[in-house]
């Protein structure tokens, strides 16, 4: 159920993220709630430190990034839920692969996206064309959740 649980969250921000370029703040804090309800009832102050530590891992990469210019805010709250039901090393998991599936993703827009010229900027001063032309971070998230989630299933 834990898996199935994380793979239906991060569709929900992936439709999300893809849709308004927002994640939700009460979806992100749903899944937080969520995920330190599951492990703090089935495996008591252990389960909920688990995950405490799972939130903090994603959580603080993701802020890192963020407060450096990468990413966003909906991002790391995202990463931190995440980190809530996967815990620390499958959320160091999801990190990694999902930095690779952005990578990845980032460089089939650069080469299929046609070039325009200058756009304009929106509300917060960002030009609104880059913008579009980055790749909503939950769907990498939600592929590598996906994929490692599926293989906890297949493997248990």
């Amino acid at each position: 159920m834990l898996y199935l649980v994380v793979m239906v969250f991060t569709a929900l921000a992936s439709v999300s993220d893809l849709r308004t370029r927002k994640i939700p703040n009460w979806l992100n804090l749903s899944g937080l709630i969520a995920g330190l309800a599951f492990h703090g009832i089935s495996g008591g102050t252990t389960g909920l430190k688990f995950s405490l530590v799972g939130f903090g891992t994603g959580f603080g990469i993701l802020f890192l990034l963020w407060i450096m210019g990468g990413g966003g805010g909906g991002d790391a709250k995202l990463m931190g839920a995440v980190g809530a039901w996967l815990g620390a090393p499958l959320t160091l998991i999801v990190f990694v692969f999902s930095g690779f599936l952005t990578a990845i993703g980032q460089a089939c827009l650069l080469v299929l996206r046609p070039k325009t010229g200058p756009a304009p900027e929106d509300s917060c001063g960002e030009n609104s064309a880059r913008k579009s032309q980055k790749v909503p971070y939950a769907v990498p998230v939600a592929i590598a959740a996906w994929i490692i989630c599926g293989l906890k299933l297949v493997n248990s």
